[in-house]
């Protein structure tokens, strides 16, 4: 098995998402788990960005006590089922030490 990279506890969370990719416009998705530093989003591999590609993505408030957050991530890894998104500017707490 490899090491272990992530630097954030995951939180599996099911968050109801739009991200934004210049190729194919915005595009509702969910979130598998969601973490301080990215997130996983469920959507068909035909329809990632590829690897490295910066998008935008919103959650709702629910989390943060706002009406939605928008900011940047790049996509970092996919499988069948999805791709894991990088954050950029996120700063949300959920209470991680």
């Amino acid at each position: 098995m490899g090491q272990e990279r992530r630097q954030h506890q995951r939180h599996l969370i099911k968050l109801r998402a739009e991200i934004t990719v210049p190729q194919i416009g915005t595009v509702t998705v969910y979130t598998q788990d969601l973490s301080l530093g990215g997130a996983f989003v469920v959507l068909p591999r035909d329809k990632c960005p590829p690897l490295g590609s910066m998008v935008t993505i919103t959650l709702p408030g629910t989390l943060w006590g706002s009406k939605e957050t928008t900011f940047v991530a790049r996509v970092v890894r996919q499988t069948d089922h999805g791709m894991g998104l990088q954050f950029f500017d996120f700063n949300a707490d959920f209470g991680e030490t």
